[in-house]
């Protein structure tokens, strides 16, 4: 019996609600009801929460102002008067931060927050409460689909340093375990000494589930079926988020850890957009997020199934709303049902980010996804990093795992498949000691430098 997740989910939640007006427990169940509206029902809730959040932009966020002539069609169709609003990219957010504020909120209770940097400048911003619990609502919503709870023991191998610079002081490593039931390895270490020290860690502290970066979970797997000592414990689930996880890296996880991979698929500006069922779906957070799918490079929208930009409106964020906010991820929505019995709309296709969609000298895209689903197959690539310079320039890092004739002759192959996907371009083959991992701690395949 785990004496710390009864403590957690008897007292220490308790004590937060009483105290403190925490309501994430209370979120979590309000969301576990509404995932069983029909379509219709979660529309009708869509729509009034958007309607509350437009004019709360029009009327006390300057960035929004200059909106006063949607009035009417708010009022008549809020979910077409969004469609009138320009688009908010990563870029002008930071240019005009200050704007998106609102003017009716109290900036003492604010919480400032920034992205990891994986595509270039960490981006400030802020939070309110009710915003951050539901997002943290929306996660627990997701891993108690695999019989998980608020004080379930977790072990969490992460990579974003600021994170980690502040949970390695010594007093909030004890915060973690004894508030969150936690503990917290940086992935930022993981030669073979390391790995062999996480495997044992999680024989010895026997968490419920682990929660990491589908790269890390992938890397911690390969180790774990190189030294053909299954775990001797068994979780419940391994939860992959902030990255593609890709179908090979699944299978590698599924048959190390023999316990369901879970998909979280969120980010620190949006929250938690969609979880994984035990069916195997992704999962919209339909009741915290609207999320629409437009071209790339028109921004018109897309048709259902079709794979495109994804335009995120977080309908809980009140204190810096970005409406339409450009996220920079590409994927697809469809109507179908799943057999899980969550009527909450499905995400497909996750193919990473804008800017690892490379261009074609033909003009036609190709998803970094595609040269992920190539290294697969390649025996000596520990890992690689794929960048376009320009439509006719292209270099492929690689670090390999012995110099060896065979290993040269596997990467040259590697190369010639990479070539093939991007037909008259000159592709350069550099070999790398290793590839350096931006301070979020995301891996990222392909980076696209040039506009599309």
């Amino acid at each position: 019996m785990d004496i710390n997740k009864t403590i957690i989910e008897k007292a220490v939640f308790p004590l937060m609600e009483k105290y403190r007006g925490n309501q994430i427990r209370n979120k979590t169940a309000e969301l576990q009801c509404s995932q069983s509206y029909s379509s219709s029902e979660l529309i009708v809730l869509q729509q009034y929460k958007l309607k509350k959040l437009l004019l709360h932009c029009l009327e006390h966020v300057p960035a929004y102002h200059q909106y006063q002539n949607l009035h009417a069609l708010i009022d008549s169709d809020s979910l077409v008067a969004l469609t009138q609003i320009t688009p908010v990219t990563k870029a002008g957010f930071i240019a005009e931060s200050d704007l998106y504020i609102s003017d009716n909120i109290q900036r003492s209770t604010l919480i400032a927050n920034q992205t990891g940097g994986s595509t270039g400048e960490p981006m400030r911003f802020f939070m309110d409460r009710n915003q951050v619990e539901y997002y943290e609502a929306a996660r627990w919503r997701g891993l108690s689909w695999y019989g998980i709870s608020f004080g379930s023991r977790c072990l969490m191998i992460w990579g974003n340093q600021h994170e980690l610079n502040v949970v390695e002081k010594g007093s909030l490593l004890n915060r973690e375990r004894l508030l969150k039931n936690r503990i917290v390895v940086s992935s930022h270490r993981l030669g073979e000494q390391n790995l062999d020290a996480i495997v044992k860690q999680i024989d010895s502290f026997k968490p419920e589930y682990i929660y990491s970066y589908a790269n890390t979970l992938y890397l911690v797997a390969q180790y774990i079926l190189k030294q053909k000592k299954p775990l001797s414990h068994r979780l419940k689930a391994v939860v992959s988020t902030a990255e593609v996880l890709h179908d090979h890296q699944r299978q590698a996880i599924l048959a190390a850890f023999n316990c369901p991979v879970v998909n979280e698929y969120g980010a620190k500006d949006a929250g938690i957009l969609a979880y994984q069922c035990p069916c195997g779906s992704l999962h919209i957070s339909a009741e915290n997020a609207l999320i629409e799918v437009v071209s790339p490079q028109t921004l018109d929208p897309l048709a259902n199934g079709e794979v495109g930009t994804l335009l995120i409106t977080d309908l809980n964020n009140y204190c810096q709303p970005r409406l339409r906010y450009r996220l920079g991820d590409m994927g697809s929505i469809v109507n179908d049902h799943c057999n899980c019995g969550i009527n909450l709309p499905l995400l497909t296709d996750l193919v990473g980010r804008e800017d690892s969609l490379l261009v074609r000298l033909d003009g036609s895209f190709c998803s970094g996804h595609a040269f992920g689903t190539i290294a697969a197959g390649m025996h000596y690539l520990r890992s690689f990093r794929i960048i376009q310079k320009s439509l006719k320039q292209v270099q492929l890092l690689v670090v390999v795992s012995e110099k060896s004739n065979v290993a040269k002759k596997e990467m040259e192959m590697f190369a010639e498949k990479c070539r093939a996907l991007l037909p008259g371009a000159a592709l350069e083959l550099v070999y790398c000691d290793f590839i350096a991992m931006p301070p979020s701690g995301k891996q990222r395949y392909a980076i696209r430098e040039i506009d599309l």
